[in-house]
C-alpha cells in the first residue's frame, strides 16, 4: 500500500472499527484482524493480530473475528491498567 490516500481511509476505517483488517495486502492468501493495546495512560503500546489463509477466513467472518480481536485487546489493555 502506498497511496496516501488510500492509508488514511484505512486508518479512518480502522479507528472506527476499533481494529485493522487487511485482505492480503501482507501476503498473498493471508488475512490478518488486529488491534491495539493500551497502557494506563491511554496510549498504544503494542498490537495483538490474528492471521488466517484466505481461504478458511472468509470476509463475511470479518466483524466476527474483529471483535473477538478487539474484545481480547480490550481485555489485556485492562490488565495494563487501561479503563
Amino acid at each position: 500500500m502506498t497511496d496516501t490516500a488510500v492509508i488514511r481511509q484505512e486508518l479512518a476505517q480502522t479507528r472506527q472499527r476499533g481494529y485493522s483488517y487487511l485482505q492480503e495486502w501482507l501476503e498473498e492468501g493471508l488475512i490478518v484482524v488486529g488491534a491495539p493495546l493500551f497502557n494506563h495512560d491511554g496510549q498504544v503500546i503494542a498490537a495483538i493480530s490474528l492471521g488466517a489463509p484466505a481461504i478458511r477466513f472468509p470476509a463475511a467472518r470479518e466483524p466476527e473475528m474483529g471483535q473477538l480481536v478487539k474484545q481480547t485487546a480490550q481485555r489485556i489493555s485492562e490488565k495494563l491498567g487501561w479503563a
